[in-house]
């Protein structure tokens, strides 16, 4: 039914919104703390229990440090938001 497409519909797009939102707090948390920590406390602040999938450094390493680097070339202040923008 059209009902139940659009409740099926608005689930997906809510695993998809708390999945992009897990992994941008992900990224977020490893540039405040310096690529340190296991992440069990964003995943748990976003999904409410512990959905959590160890990555290597390895796999963001790049994009941090091309946020960091632009954040440096920012001249108000570390512009994060714009940063993030940028690379994703």
């Amino acid at each position: 039914s059209e009902e139940a497409n659009k409740t099926n519909g608005g689930r997906r797009e809510e695993r998809e919104g708390l999945r992009i939102a897990h992994n941008l707090s992900q990224i977020c948390h490893c540039h405040a703390q310096g690529k340190v920590g296991s992440g069990f406390d964003v995943s748990s602040a976003v999904y409410g229990s512990h959905v959590y999938t160890r990555f290597s450094k390895g796999v963001i390493s790049e994009f941090l440090e091309n946020v960091e680097s632009t954040a440096k070339v920012k001249e108000d202040g570390l512009g994060l938001s714009d940063t993030l923008l940028e690379q994703l």
